[in-house]
């Protein structure tokens, strides 16, 4: 920012020292030296605001040279200052000087400076401000912006939109921090006042009338007040609150620091507007008193226009009150009035068609009917011609509210279709991801279920060569003893079988233990000893004609687990090549178990599984067709 301010600096110098020497070439008069802003350095808002007003004031009679001499003089104290404030300050004077320049065909640097132009660079200034905490500023700015829609574009709904942001900013500041505050809250009302906005206008007499006095301007302000909000009263019919109001703005002694004319005028317009006040009542003499009084004030001060209205106001109470001849004199001091120059603070305005008016009572009164029926027409033709004007302007702004209504309308209905195309891309978008993640998934679960097929596929393949091959799978080596259906009684050896030292330590199978084992063996491959559910220790030992305990010891040390797993094995391999004959498939499990040599279905699950790994369905389901 710094940076962009010393290039502006930079640029606008050049530009004035090209000025200065066109000027000097045409031998113009010299310009003051002497920088106007340097009191501004060190100060804050409340204390410098006055000297940049001058300044605005005295640039409006400046020519082109001096006025671009004023904005480098500007930036020159800003950047001796170095503070935001100042700097920001210096841009908007910038703005204001290159505004009046396009106004008066000048020259200035951008040809083509427009009321929009001014406008979009006056926001921009607002928004800074508000950016860098500068209340005041932003405030001050807004207002212009709200100044210059009404003026310049005579958009008053924009006008009225910025008159809303000042009063935001205005709200966070006092009148000690922003002299201004109250003028500015003066002129809103009035503007209100002018579209016949009774009570919105007294709104905002209310807060200057509500505020805290802080010197002449605060009195001035609440003034004007009291008197905008005696003509809303008097508009509305209230004539005694309106009354009440002109005679509290008689009651303010004068401000040591405000100007003699300014006290003596207010009071004149206050009486003046009592006057108006007593000739509606029909209280003619309190009316020509007051009336007079306060146009012989106000002309005394140059103010014509207002002068020229009360005198009228004189001539109608002198022909109610039946003083023909005295109308007839007011009339023609009101005419001396009107074609005078229009200056004062009254704010009056046209007088023609009141005086019209009162002048074709006054002829009709005298008996001069031609001069009587010219100013009815004059009065006519004056009447509809404000009115007209005053229509256009409220037809205008109630055009421009209900185009500032249909483009916000518009505005919301794009936002709403924005809105829902977004949420429906959004939408699309997390439908797709969930669908392509659930694809995904599905994927991945056939590629998991696939493997684990694989895997059972596998499994029974391995358990059918078990089957038929070999002795324990790979799977159920760990296992293959827990299981010990033997009862403990007839799992231990008798005591005339066991060595003299009473143990077994010898795991090694000897002749006599290899030839038994075969016998075993072939009883379970010719005669299916084990389909039996019954088949016990006993059972083998009373086939076979030996010991229980010598068989159990061959069972023991040449398949390395206990009678009652070795039966189990060979019933699982039973169960196994039952599954897997053609129509085994609608066999049921109970069934298998039972051939199998199993009187337990619930245990049979368990070792097959313990086996195979599968559950007998499982296995049954993907033994390979």
């Amino acid at each position: 920012m710094k940076l962009a301010f010393a290039i502006k600096l930079l640029f606008l110098s050049i530009l004035c020292a090209c000025l200065c020497s066109g000027a000097r070439a045409q031998q113009s008069a010299p310009v003051e030296e002497t920088n106007p802003f340097g009191g501004l350095i060190g100060k804050n808002y409340a204390d410098y605001y006055a000297i940049i007003q001058a300044q605005y004031d005295r640039a409006a009679a400046l020519d082109s040279l001096g006025r671009w001499r004023q904005v480098v003089w500007f930036y020159e104290a800003a950047a001796e200052g170095g503070t935001d404030d100042l700097r920001l300050n210096a841009e908007i004077f910038e703005y204001i000087a290159r505004f009046r320049e396009s106004r008066q065909n000048g020259l200035t640097p951008r040809p083509h400076y427009t009321a929009e132009d001014y406008i979009a660079d006056m926001l921009a200034a607002a928004k800074k401000a508000g950016e860098l905490g500068l209340t005041e500023i932003r405030a001050n700015t807004l207002y212009r912006v709200a100044e210059a829609c009404r003026v310049y574009l005579e958009d008053y709904e924009l006008a009225f939109e910025h008159y809303r942001a000042v009063e935001t900013e205005l709200d966070k500041l006092d009148a000690f921090e922003f002299p201004l505050k109250y003028h500015y809250y003066l002129e809103i009302g009035n503007l209100y006042l002018s579209f016949r906005d009774w009570e919105e206008a007294m709104s905002w007499f209310d807060r200057i009338v509500a505020g805290e006095p802080s010197g002449w301007r605060w009195w001035f302000a609440v003034k004007h007040a009291h008197n905008g909000r005696g003509i809303a009263f008097r508009a509305l019919g209230e004539q005694e609150r309106s009354s009440e109001n002109f005679r509290q703005m008689l009651s303010y002694e004068r401000m040591e620091d405000e100007p003699d004319n300014m006290y003596e005028m207010l009071r004149a317009i206050a009486i003046g507007n009592l006057g108006t006040n007593d000739l509606q009542a029909k209280r003619y003499h309190e009316a020509i008193l007051r009336l007079r009084e306060s146009m012989e004030t106000m002309a005394r001060h140059g103010d014509y226009v207002y002068a020229s209205g009360k005198a009228t106001q004189l001539a109608e109470a002198c022909l109610l009150s039946g003083d023909t001849p005295g109308a007839g004199r007011w009339l023609e001091l009101a005419q001396d009035y009107a074609d005078r120059p229009r200056t004062g603070i009254s704010g009056e305005g046209n007088h023609d068609g009141a005086y019209y008016r009162v002048a074709a009572k006054y002829y009709a009164a005298i008996g001069n009917s031609r001069l009587a029926s010219v100013c009815i027409d004059s009065m006519r033709a004056a009447e509809q011609r404000h009115n007209e004007e005053f229509s256009a302007r409220r037809l205008l702004r109630v055009e421009q509210r209900m185009r500032r209504t249909e483009t916000a309308a518009h505005a919301e209905a794009l936002r709403h279709e924005q809105q829902q195309k977004a949420l429906y891309r959004r939408n699309l978008v997390i439908t797709a991801t969930a669908a392509g993640l659930l694809v995904l998934l599905l994927v991945f679960l056939i590629l998991l279920y696939r493997k684990r097929q694989a895997a059972y596929r596998e499994l029974v393949r391995r358990s059918q060569q078990w089957a038929e091959v070999t002795t324990v799978p790979p799977q159920a080596a760990g296992h293959a003893a827990e299981e010990d259906a033997c009862p403990p009684e007839e799992a231990a050896p008798e005591a005339a079988d066991l060595p003299r030292n009473g143990t077994e330590t010898n795991n090694t199978p000897d002749a006599q233990d290899i030839v038994l084992m075969e016998e075993v063996e072939r009883l379970m491959r010719e005669r299916k000893l084990y389909v039996d559910p019954a088949a016990s220790l006993d059972t083998l030992a009373a086939e076979l004609g030996m010991s229980r305990f010598y068989v159990s010891r061959a069972v023991n040390r040449c398949a390395g687990k206990n009678l009652s797993a070795y039966l189990n094995e060979y019933r699982i391999k039973e169960a196994i090549r039952i599954m897997s004959q053609p129509d085994a498939s609608r066999l049921p499990v109970d069934a298998i178990a039972t051939d199998a040599g199993f009187n337990d279905r619930k245990s049979f699950h368990r070792i097959f599984k313990q086996y195979t790994g599968l559950s007998p369905s499982a296995f049954r389901d993907n033994i390979e067709k």
